[in-house]
């Protein structure tokens, strides 16, 4: 598989001749940009087969719009029902989610909870988990929204 060499937001400025602000502005649709400039924006972009970088707008705006979800396995139906339900949720309000499955097993899911708190989401829904009354003192100290789902089986 051949890598292909990604566009960058300047190069996207430089072919609309706007500014890279400006550019940030349309990949944010933020309402303080001209239609034409826009449209400009728009079809650099398309011409050029800019991507936008997810980790580089997570670092501009603090905000990833994943949210983690934390379960035991996927072989069940009934968790696979969650799974389908948070999504649709979730994307009704512009966020995406990374699904970590433990296989029941308690080193795993502690590993996952501290790692997933520590940035790489803005939320978590654990299904289901094991060592619920450490993991709610670690989330509530860290301030770091959480909600429980059949915590009680």
């Amino acid at each position: 598989m051949r890598m292909v060499r990604r566009a960058t937001i300047r190069e996207v400025a430089l072919e609309a001749k706007v500014s890279t602000a400006t550019v940030s502005r349309v990949i944010n649709n933020s309402a303080r940009v001209r239609e034409d400039k826009r449209q400009r924006v728009l079809n650099a972009m398309q011409k050029l087969g800019f991507v936008t970088n997810r980790q580089a707008s997570s670092l501009a705006s603090g905000r990833s719009n994943i949210i983690g979800v934390l379960a035991a396995g996927l072989g069940s139906e009934y968790t696979g029902e969650i799974i389908r339900g948070i999504e649709a949720e979730l994307a009704v309000h512009g966020f995406d989610m990374v699904v970590y499955t433990t296989q029941h097993t308690a080193t795993k899911e502690a590993r996952y909870v501290i790692g997933l708190a520590q940035g790489m989401v803005e939320g978590l829904l654990l299904i289901s988990p094991r060592n619920l009354a450490d993991y709610v003192q670690f989330l509530t100290e860290w301030k770091f929204p959480f909600a429980l789902i059949d915590h009680e089986g």
